[in-house]
């Protein structure tokens, strides 16, 4: 109960402060079509204002009345304590402000292809969707659209790739699915976690630095970036055997400020026996050369 008022009360702070764009609905009074709300959109399709059933496995229609689902709308499944496992169908292209937002029973969503967009705070504070796999099609995934432990599964070269390095999400690779059932086997596999790097340290050497840090088991080891930009633009990336807890960078600038960062990666078999990695979460620290 304590959660549910907390995420309530964060929910109605950043309601304040965001504004919900619904103005190419042409009807704002939800119609009712069994166990769901919804709404005509001005192009014709239908987009699903909220969920009123009590199954824990919810398909969400691909038509109702002949019309084409192609929104979940904002809020439709918010706080929702049901709903363990989610199939969105093929030609939803939106997932809404706080659609699945802190829905404590969900473990599983299927998205599929047709999706390009996912919104703020779309599946934030849901703490036991444990992973979830975007595929290639999305191309705009908004801020804390997720929580922060959740391992995303990515194409590589994707925008979800590009975003999940960008807020240092962890993250593993998988191929380019074009239906939902490889996507239900991929999601499947045991992703280990990785945890972050402790005791992460830098002493300033001429023109260069010596990074330490201690052991983080189970890794195969380290990837370190060094940039002279915050944002690690144009950064270089060393990856460091599982053996080393110390490396010395060299040839940089004299007395030059660098950000440095790290994270530990395992490895783990896919579905088709690939090894494949999964990063930790980034530790950043800045240190002046000599």
């Amino acid at each position: 109960m304590k959660r549910f008022k907390k995420c309530i009360y964060v929910m109605a702070l950043i309601l304040s402060a965001v504004l919900v764009d619904k103005s190419q609905a042409i009807d704002v009074r939800a119609a009712v079509s069994g166990d769901w709300k919804y709404e005509i959109l001005e192009d014709g399709s239908v987009e699903i204002s909220s969920y009123l059933g009590t199954a824990t496995d919810v398909t969400i229609p691909a038509t109702i009345n002949e019309k084409k689902v192609t929104s979940i709308g904002d809020e439709a499944f918010c706080a929702n304590k049901s709903v363990t496992n989610i199939t969105i169908p093929n030609g939803v292209t939106r997932i809404g402000i706080f659609s699945f937002w802190c829905c404590d029973n969900l473990t599983n969503v299927n998205i599929p292809n047709s999706v390009t967009s996912i919104a703020f705070y779309a599946f934030y504070g849901s703490d036991n969707l444990k992973s979830l796999i975007i595929p290639k099609s999305v191309t705009e995934i908004d801020r804390w659209a997720f929580s922060p432990d959740i391992v995303l599964s990515v194409v590589q070269g994707s925008y979800a790739e590009t975003y999940a390095k960008k807020y240092e999400y962890q993250y593993i690779y998988v191929s380019d699915t074009s239906n939902t059932e490889t996507s239900k086997k991929e999601q499947k596999v045991t992703v280990p976690k990785v945890s972050k790097v402790k005791k992460f340290e830098a002493t300033a050497k001429k023109k260069g630095l010596t990074l330490t840090w201690k052991k983080v088991s189970g890794a195969k080891g380290y990837k370190i970036q060094v940039s002279t930009k915050k944002n690690f633009k144009g950064a270089k990336s060393y990856t460091i055997s599982k053996s080393k807890q110390k490396y010395t960078i060299s040839k940089l600038k004299e007395k030059k400020k660098y950000y440095v960062r790290i994270c530990a990666y395992k490895t783990y078999k896919d579905e088709e026996g690939k090894t494949q990695k999964v990063y930790g979460k980034y530790v950043t620290i800045n240190k002046k050369t000599k």
